[in-house]
């Protein structure tokens, strides 16, 4: 294979349902894709001088990791919904005890998305 190829959406990081993320990252992905592309356009003179290598390179610089955590806490969701038993009535408790208004656990996922990685926001502190 020969040029330049850039996954995205499902083909990239297909998530569990649990956080229902998955055609959000497909158009943060095109979204953060577009926004590196218009940089490149900005600073050149046109398309014809467009460098697809340092558009693609700070996509992947920024949307791997932040696939990765909504992909690994989708995963922690479904297994806290999934639990039984003592682990079901804990984590009915620990879901009561806590205030309906309080995002905390979840703030880094629906605040704007990162275009470098600088700009990834923190995920949460576990309680």
């Amino acid at each position: 294979m020969t040029g330049r190829i850039a996954l995205s959406g499902d083909s990239a990081h297909a998530p569990l349902q649990y956080l229902a993320q998955g055609a959000v990252m497909a158009i943060e992905d095109a979204y953060v894709l577009s926004e590196h592309v218009a940089a490149q356009l900005v600073a050149g003179t046109g398309a014809d001088a467009l460098d697809w290598d340092a558009a693609l390179a700070a996509y992947e610089a920024v949307r791997p990791e932040h696939c990765r955590r909504v992909l690994t806490t989708a995963r922690a969701w479904g297994e806290l919904w999934h639990h039984v038993g003592d682990e079901r009535l804990w984590r009915n408790e620990v879901m009561r005890s806590r205030d309906v208004h309080d995002y905390s656990f979840v703030d880094w996922l629906y605040g704007p998305t990162a275009l470098t990685p600088d700009k990834e926001p923190a995920m949460f502190a576990p309680a």
